[in-house]
């Protein structure tokens, strides 16, 4: 949809504005710097959704930053994040709202545990979530169709 209103993802209101500066996403990790991440839960999943409805949530690096640095409460935070992982993929999705948006909330959330075994998992819900271009991948097998055009500094050049 296109317009703003007040709408619910995942059992989450949330209110779709017409433009969005993105401050406050921005804001939030260096807010939550230094303290408890484990309790900021809420934090984690509004950026999760809105990752996941977007393609892209400002401060989601921040975020993520945050969790593989974090030296406060680095374990409690990866249990409550696997918790609430699995919580919202048992969330069932409004009318109208694309069915595997639970398991791709669920997914960014257990991405931000940066163990191994989460992340697979993670991967598992959502196959795109790891998803990034190589050479060996998406231009070696057809050149000529690669979205590659040429290679100029040893740096791809997007057609």
């Amino acid at each position: 949809m296109d317009q703003s209103k007040e709408i619910t993802v995942a059992s989450v209101k949330l209110v779709l504005v017409d433009q969005c500066d993105g401050t406050l996403q921005l804001a939030a990790p260096s807010i939550i710097e230094g303290f408890p991440l484990a309790d900021a839960l809420p934090i984690f999943e509004a950026a999760a959704i809105t990752l996941s409805i977007r393609n892209r949530c400002e401060g989601w690096d921040a975020l993520k930053w945050l969790c593989l640095l974090n030296k406060i409460d680095p374990n409690e935070t990866s249990l409550a994040l696997r918790e609430h992982a699995e919580r919202i993929r048992h969330r069932q999705p409004e009318s109208g709202i694309n069915p595997d948006i639970p398991d791709r909330i669920a997914a960014l959330l257990l991405w931000l545990t940066g163990q191994e075994s989460d992340e697979a998992v993670a991967t598992e819900l959502n196959p795109h979530i790891d998803h990034g271009y190589t050479y060996e991948k998406d231009y070696l097998p057809n050149p000529s169709h690669s979205f590659f055009s040429r290679l100029k500094d040893g740096m791809p050049i997007l057609r």
